[in-house]
């Protein structure tokens, strides 16, 4: 729910609200042991990143998303987070 708000936030350029939602859902994922969850918010944590040029504080996101996708074999969420 807070990673889909934070979609809405960023959608309209509230890129401070995105953040701080994604930074909330990412603490409630990890908490629950929800790993795709965290993964996703983690790519979209580096994704706000890159929207605002910070490139590495969006690697400091991205690879570690990445990183847990490939640990627990989360391959389609994997799919999803990888750049095109």
């Amino acid at each position: 729910m807070l990673s889909n708000l934070a979609l809405v936030e960023k959608s309209t350029g509230h890129y401070d609200a995105a953040l701080r939602l994604s930074i909330d859902a990412l603490e409630q994922q990890k908490r629950i042991g929800d790993f795709a969850g965290e993964a996703l918010s983690l790519n979209n944590l580096g994704d706000l990143h890159l929207v605002r040029g910070d490139f590495v504080a969006a690697g400091q996101y991205l690879e570690p998303g990445l990183a847990l996708c490939d640990r627990h074999g989360l391959v389609s969420t994997r799919a999803w987070s990888s750049p095109t």
